[in-house]
Parts: C-alpha cells; structure tokens; sequence
C-alpha cells in the first residue's frame, strides 16, 4: 500500500466517530480487523463499545469457523483432572509458550524480553514461538536465555502448520503476545482449540480478542471498570507489572530544553495517527490556543505524505490553528527517537494512549502529558498511560481528568523552565529506577499469575468432569 492511500483511508474516513462506527458495524468478514485498531481510538459510549465488542466477536467467529474447516489433527490433552494443581499433577514444569511476531527489536519483544532472563526455572519451561525471526540483538537475547531447542522458528508457515508446531510442543499455558495487527497471524493460531491446555493474550492489544479464550492478561492498572463486560475471555488477569524494560537501552543523548534554545514550547507526539482521536484534536488545539507562541511537532513517517500532512492542517485549521503552528517530522536521520530532541513536552492520545510510545519519551527526558477517562467508564486502551505514569510517579502531576487541567499544567511548566528543564535531565533516571526496569519483579509476578491461571483453569475443568461423572451415573 502507497502512503498516499494510507492517509486517504486510514486518516479520512475513521477520523469521525459518527460516520466510523456504523461502518464498523456493517464491515464485510475481510475488512473487519484493519479496522479494529482505530475502532479502539473512536470508541466514546457504551454504544460505541457494543459495536467494537461486536466487530471482535464478529471476527473470532470467523477465525473459529476456520479452525473447524481445517482442525487440528492431534489435540493437547486435557489436564489430568486428579491432580492437586497445575504443575504438581504433571510431576515436571509447568510448559509455557509465548507466540509472537515481535520477539525482536520491536514494542513487543522490548516489553517483555526480561522475563526470559528472569523467569521461574525450577517451575517454568518456557518457549518462545516466533512467527517473524530476524536475528537481531533482542532476538539473540531471547535465545541465549532458552535452552536449546526452546526457540522456536515459525516463519513463513501457514497457520495451520505453526499449530500443528505448537500443538507438538504439548503446552500447559500458550501465551500470544501481539493481538488484532495486520502484519500477525497469531491471533489465527491462537483460535485453534486444543492447541494447548490454556490460551490468554497479553501484551500487544489492549482489547478483546474476540476468541473465547480461558483469559486476557495485563498490567492490573489497566484492567477495565467494568469488570470486562467488552471482553470474549472467561478470565482478566491483573499483573503487578505489566511490562517491564530491562535489557532495552534506547541510547538517548540527553539533550537541552529546546524551548530556551526556540524561545517558545514545543508541544509533540510521535504516537500513531490511528490514535488521533477527535477529542485527542480538541485537546491539542486547545493547548496551543491557550499558549499563543507553542508549537505542536507531529512526529510519524507519514508525514513525509504531502496527502496526510493537508488533511491535518485542514482539521486544525477548523479548530483555527494555522499551519504555521504545526511540524510536520518524518523520520531523521538517526532514527526517530531524535525528534524528542525538539519537543519540550509529549501530549498523549485521548481514548487510545500512548504505550511504547510513552516509555521512549520518558527514557529522552520528555514529561508526557495525558488526560485520562472519567472513572467509571475506562476500558484498557484508555489505562496504558495511566499505568505508566503511575509506575514511574508521575500521575499526580502529568495525569489530568479534564481539559482545564490539561492547560494549567501545560501553562505551569511552560512558565517555569527551569525546573521542566531539570525534569528533562532526572526523568531518564527516574524511568530506570521505577519498577518498569525491575525485571525480576516483572517476570516474577507474570509467572505467578500464569501458574495461577493453569492452577484456576485445571480446578474449573475437574469441576466439570465431576459434574459430568454426577449427570451420567444419574440417568
């Protein structure tokens, strides 16, 4: 796909909530899941959240119906519905499996690859299933932390052959990491029942995976309000840390303020314009009508798209910013972490926050400013942020509930540089001393939770073995 067509379709149509969410809701089986990502970014009501429910139960229903039209042909065994837990039945480790496209130099393989170096040996066999190898630094990370054998290369197989793959490998917990994204096909892996004994999704989406899974997994600050009632998962399993960064070193240079060098704030986000939301406008016009010297850097590579670039400027011009208040940046030479060298403060996407892109602006220095959903009415995609800046301290001052409190803390560090300027210099320090860099906390506590997760899923089977013993001596 050219970046033209990308910013007509993906920018265009999907900016609007009212003309996006009934579209959704009439998608065709094969438009329904590159439309889910920006779904997760429109999504303002209860209304709009049954059509996202929707379109994801629509999905897996199709997925599923795939897996029935080419099934398995050996399934993993239940467990031995005798035994007194989960490893203690099996009389070895309890066999975990992590299925991934991004096990990698990617925000997958960067949030999760100290749990291979910190993981429970003496209870814990672990895989690391890669439907994407690409030998890089992390990758070799990942298998120098496995024994032989344990990496296991799914590349280029077709779905069915990566679970037959799987299957073989007799998994107690199978663990996918990447969620509804276009360049995975995970999730259609993950569909096939029996494919091990528990199925959860972690890490990559912060949504439903539309597929009747044993549970969904994540960070416990992220877990919705209302207790997953948009969720196809039996289960939510909250974790102490959700994501951990040790062993990523972004190599950022500190760097001066860049408003003592301009001589005005410069506001900037390098967050997927799949997330700029039209509240996530609002919010930034607003900043910039309140500071009338600021300037806003948008930071992506489809802004090297003369397309993209003047449909942006239109929709800020209808919210009356000139052109003249907006940077355009695509990629620099030097990778795009350099762009934060230009930006004094990062302003968050509404609705569907920053992730990645939040960590990697904390690690250069830069405060990230975010408001966050009345409580009540959260789901997961709204809470990534929220996690984050709670985990590293910042919640109190960078964690705002309304539009009003968005400016006056913009204004209040925008009039005192001297101390946005110390932050710049602590906050890298700051990020690493935060339990987001503990690795073996974080691998310690997602062990624990899918120990406990196999323990829960093996009581609620022999359960229903009981019951089915009690029916049949019954009749």
């Amino acid at each position: 796909m050219t970046n033209s067509s990308y910013a007509s379709r993906s920018h265009s149509a999907s900016f609007d909530a009212g003309e996006f969410m009934p579209r959704l809701a009439a998608a065709a089986d094969n438009q329904i899941q590159r439309m889910l990502l920006p779904a997760l970014s429109q999504a303002a009501s209860h209304e709009d959240w049954l059509r996202v429910y929707g379109a994801h139960v629509k999905w897996g229903r199709m997925a599923q119906g795939k897996t029935l039209a080419a099934p398995l042909p050996q399934a993993v065994q239940p467990f031995d519905v005798l035994g007194q837990s989960a490893g203690d039945q099996l009389g070895r480790r309890l066999r975990i499996g992590f299925l991934s496209g991004g096990l990698h130099n990617h925000p997958v393989g960067r949030c999760c690859q100290a749990f291979f170096k910190h993981y429970q040996r003496e209870v814990l066999e672990v895989f690391a299933l890669s439907t994407h190898t690409t030998n890089d630094w992390l990758e070799q990370n990942i298998r120098a932390n496995l024994p032989n054998g344990h990496f296991v290369d799914l590349t280029d197989m077709e779905t069915l052959a990566a679970a037959k793959t799987i299957a073989a490998l007799d998994l107690d917990v199978l663990v996918e990491l990447d969620g509804h994204h276009m360049s995975s096909n995970t999730l259609e892996i993950l569909a096939y029942p029996g494919i091990a004994r528990v199925r959860t999704s972690y890490l990559g989406y912060a949504a439903t995976t539309g597929l009747p899974l044993d549970a969904w997994t994540i960070d416990q600050r992220c877990l919705p309000d209302d207790n997953g009632n948009y969720f196809t998962e039996r289960d939510l399993v909250g974790l102490p840390i959700g994501f951990c960064l040790e062993g990523y070193d972004l190599n950022c240079q500190q760097s001066a303020l860049p408003a003592l060098r301009n001589g005005f704030i410069t506001f900037g986000t390098l967050n997927n314009p799949n997330k700029w939301c039209p509240q996530t406008l609002i919010n930034w016009a607003a900043l910039l009508q309140d500071n009338p010297t600021a300037k806003l850097l948008l930071g992506r590579p489809e802004c090297d798209n003369p397309l993209f670039v003047q449909q942006w400027q239109n929709r800020f011009a209808e919210r009356g910013i000139d052109a003249d208040r907006l940077i355009f940046a695509g990629n620099p030479e030097g990778g795009y972490l350099k762009l934060y060298e230009r930006i004094d403060i990062a302003v968050d996407t509404y609705g569907n926050t920053g992730g990645m892109t939040s960590l990697e602006a904390l690690a250069c220095g830069v405060p990230v400013l975010s408001m966050g959903h009345p409580v009540g009415a959260r789901q997961p995609v709204n809470l990534l942020s929220t996690a984050i800046l709670q985990h590293v301290g910042l919640a109190d001052e960078w964690l705002v509930d309304n539009v009003d409190a968005l400016l006056a803390q913009a204004a209040c560090y925008s009039n005192d540089l001297e101390s946005l300027a110390t932050l710049r210099q602590t906050l890298p320090q700051q990020l690493t001393n935060s339990a987001l860099y503990d690795g073996r906390a974080y691998a310690s506590g997602l062990s624990d939770a899918l120990i406990a997760l196999a323990d829960r899923c093996r009581v609620a089977e022999n359960t229903r073995h009981q019951k089915r013993l009690t029916e049949s001596s019954g009749r």
